[in-house]
């Protein structure tokens, strides 16, 4: 069977009012299986000072990615802005594309701990955007965690709004995490070529930057 790729196509999150999480399902990811059909997504996100980010995260840390195996589906209900004609409605459904969600969730070992109730050792899963199942593959706008990794995390907490299973958000898929490369911050190309998205400069040590941050945490 043919592969089909097509593009989820960014739309303004101002009309959307809410996306909800209907059920999701964990399963093993299968990088082996016939993908019969590609969806890149991409959408709006909110972009961060040092400031900002410290404040909108709910948990900051640094930490070691342990495990990355297991895959998450979501099934999404849209929400839309009342206001909307029933066409606008109808044009903003067809351009998100509403089909399920799939997430690949990693285990990060927590070393420091900036903000938040967590403590070394513990581990914390965080889900991206991306991943394979039923067919089905899902590319977000970021890389897919790697085994052994070091970075500094920067995360939203849904566990209230969908349970304790509930693993887990980076703040935004560009900003929301930094590489830790020999002890010291290495950013994204994404995010080395916009001075506007980047909040600390390559090469600093993390340890100066875990003190800058902590000065800034309410």
């Amino acid at each position: 069977m043919n592969k089909k790729l097509k593009f989820i196509i960014p739309v303004s999150l101002a009309l959307v009012i809410g996306i909800i999480v209907i059920g999701y399902t964990n399963c093993k990811s299968n990088t082996e299986q016939l993908v019969q059909e590609t969806y890149i997504f991409k959408a709006d996100y909110p972009v961060y000072d040092e400031d900002s980010i410290v404040k909108e995260s709910d948990v900051i840390i640094t930490g070691k990615v342990v495990k990355v195996k297991e895959c998450m589906e979501y099934q999404r209900k849209i929400e839309l802005d009342e206001s909307l004609s029933e066409d606008e409605k109808k044009k903003i459904l067809e351009e998100m594309n509403v089909k399920p969600l799939i997430f690949t969730v990693s285990e990060i070992e927590v070393d420091q701990v900036i903000k938040g109730e967590f403590k070394k050792g513990q581990i914390i899963k965080i889900k991206q955007l991306g991943g394979t199942l039923n067919n089905m593959k899902v590319i977000g706008e970021e890389e897919i965690y790697k085994e052994g990794s070091h970075k500094v995390f920067f995360l939203k907490d849904f566990r209230a709004e969908f349970g304790e299973n509930m693993p887990f958000s980076t703040l935004n898929p560009i900003q929301g995490d930094i590489d830790i490369i020999n002890g010291k911050i290495k950013n994204n190309e994404k995010v080395k070529n916009d001075k506007h998205l980047k909040i600390v400069e390559d090469g600093v040590p993390v340890e100066t930057f875990v003190k800058n941050i902590k000065k800034k945490v309410k």
